[in-house]
């Protein structure tokens, strides 16, 4: 079992929560392990299904000849790929295939409205208006009171069809809409606003590659605002980082919505874009995002869902409005066979309070003791976390971590060794987030939520802060040194009535939760002129990226009987547990 549990961790690119209504995890399981030697996978996709191989093996529903299933009497088909391209190493692919593999991809445009009546029959001219024309067309009637029926009725004989729905959420209407279509392609569009006759033909030519999922556009407002946007080229960290830029009228790929798990939560609307949050699981799954040379006429209007979010909190805004709470983080633990550590931990992941199943837990096993490692073993197949991930590795010297640091020749390997365990999680990561935690530290249990409030558009690490065993003093600084010249100068703790979260230069890795991107852009290796890795690592951070210190979520700091606290100017001997 506990194999399996690691193997699924290993292989499955962003792998998401387990819903025991939704996915048999040994069925899952027993599926995936025949995807990875399977004969169609390729750069984990299916290239007989043309899906990402995870996503396709967690649904019930769906059943291949390749898994040696019974087949049911009942099942979903799975998406047909829309030409014969199929999803290659992108070294390989012919990014410009011929034009008649393109028009094999039909599109069908979702109409979604809600009171939306006075603007609809100006949307529809413009739909039926193109000089590339859609193949379906179905407006989406969200718990309107309004004449939005009657004005789809009057296109009906255009094919107009019409669908009413009582979500009262643009997300699932979307997503209702969509399920009444059997197009490659689906063009979502918001009632009020307006396609030039060019949309649909300039948005389908972008779908040169088989693992294209998105097609945007800029914007050209008009109503209250004149304004013309110049949205950038797509990346993930951009798309995460800063505001939205993919539009809801958006060209999305079916088989990237019959992948997507956007519609397994629900969430208030008002503080974050539903949009947003679709395109953020799209991206996560592994599709790429074009821009189309079309322009959008955006209308702007006191009654669009835009313009009349809940107030937030101004120090929350980015937290809501980017999904930080409804993000998978990774939590990254070095294990260096410490028996006292591990079971202070153990309890503290059973309790901390960041749902489990939005946890990417990865254990790195230093120890070198397969007593140890049997211990944690035993602790997965207990835990709630449904991805986890325990893997061994060996830094050279056993037990390193508690010899004596001030030897030259322990410092040197203790580097070293800090270097291989930080560069496997960079590897690793496959999360917008990563957590940091080191054995022998113990945060409060809200400690990552806490911390995740405070990230914005340019910020990149938050800690919480803790005590150095050697100086007293917290591994937190203001200024870097630089060797044999200056030394790194220590943050002093605020006093109670002073703000807790303070700009920093950098800290320890002890409790750090991190931008994966940032982690990701760096080699961890120590030049000969740095001492250590954590300094260096905030050091190559450059000047982009803010950081930021919770002086209230100050860290337990441990050894096997002693606790180092920051509000104490001498450690506490207390028993061990």
């Amino acid at each position: 079992m506990q194999k399996q549990k690691n193997d699924l961790s290993h292989c499955i690119k962003q792998f998401k929560k387990f819903d025991p209504s939704e996915v048999d995890l040994t069925q899952f399981q027993q599926r995936i392990s025949i995807c990875n030697s399977c004969q169609f996978r390729s750069n984990m996709h299916c290239r007989k299904h043309a899906g990402i191989c995870a996503n396709l093996a967690k649904k019930k529903d769906y059943w291949c000849e390749e898994w040696n299933e019974t087949k049911p009497e009942s099942f979903i088909e799975f998406p047909k790929p829309q030409h014969e391209k199929q999803p290659v190493a992108k070294s390989q692919q012919n990014r410009h295939p011929s034009t008649s593999a393109r028009t094999v991809l039909r599109v069908a445009v979702v109409i979604t409205s809600h009171n939306y009546g006075r603007f609809l029959g100006v949307c529809l001219e413009s739909v039926l208006s193109q000089s590339h024309q859609a193949s379906e067309i179905i407006v989406v009637d969200d718990s309107s009171t309004d004449n939005t029926k009657e004005v789809t009725e009057e296109f009906a004989s255009k094919g107009v069809k019409y669908l009413r729905v009582e979500n009262r959420s643009a997300l699932f209407s979307r997503r209702d809409g969509y399920k009444q279509t059997e197009s490659g392609v689906v063009l979502f569009v918001d009632a009020d606003d307006i396609l030039p006759s060019n949309y649909i033909e300039l948005g389908m030519k972008e779908f040169t590659d088989q693992d294209i999922g998105v097609v945007y556009a800029d914007h050209q407002h008009f109503g209250e605002s004149t304004r013309s946007t110049n949205f950038p080229e797509y990346s993930q960290n951009r798309l995460f980082q800063g505001e939205n830029f993919v539009s809801t009228c958006s060209f999305v790929r079916r088989e990237a919505l019959n992948l997507c798990d956007a519609w397994d939560r629900t969430f208030d609307e008002s503080f974050m874009p539903e949009d947003y949050w679709m395109f953020q699981r799209i991206s996560l799954d592994g599709w790429d995002f074009k821009k189309s040379k079309a322009v959008l006429n955006y209308r702007r209007h006191p009654t669009q869902m835009s313009q009349n979010r809940v107030p937030i909190d101004p120090k929350e805004v980015y937290y809501h409005s980017h999904g930080l709470e409804y993000q998978t983080v990774t939590l990254f633990i070095p294990l260096a066979g410490r028996v006292w550590a591990w079971e202070r931990l153990k309890m503290f992941l059973d309790r901390q309070n960041w749902p489990h199943n939005q946890i990417k837990l990865i254990l790195c096993d230093t120890s070198q003791d397969d007593r140890f490692s049997t211990m944690v073993k035993y602790w997965i197949g207990d835990c709630n976390y449904s991805d986890v991930r325990h893997f061994k590795l060996n830094v050279g010297l056993k037990g390193l971590a508690e010899k004596n640091r001030r030897d030259r020749e322990v410092q040197l390997k203790v580097k070293q060794s800090i270097c291989k365990i930080y560069n496997q999680l960079r590897l690793m990561l496959e999360t917008p987030y990563c957590w940091i935690l080191e054995d022998d530290v113990l945060p409060p249990d809200d400690v990552l939520e806490r911390l995740m409030k405070h990230f914005n558009v340019d910020v990149g690490a938050v800690t919480a802060p803790y005590q150095s065993r050697f100086d007293g003093k917290p591994v937190v600084w203001l200024e870097e040194g630089i060797r044999n010249i200056k030394s790194i100068v220590k943050a002093v703790p605020p006093k109670l009535d002073e703000p807790q979260v303070t700009e920093m230069r950098g800290s320890g890795f002890g409790c750090l939760v991190a931008r994966s991107e940032v982690i990701k852009q760096h080699v961890l290796a120590l030049p000969k002129t740095e001492d250590d890795l954590d300094p260096y690592f905030f050091k190559s951070m450059g000047d982009q990226w803010r950081r930021l210190c919770d002086w209230s979520c100050r860290v337990a700091h441990w050894e096997e009987d002693q606790v180092f606290l920051i509000e104490e100017s001498k450690h506490e001997t207390v028993r061990s547990s």
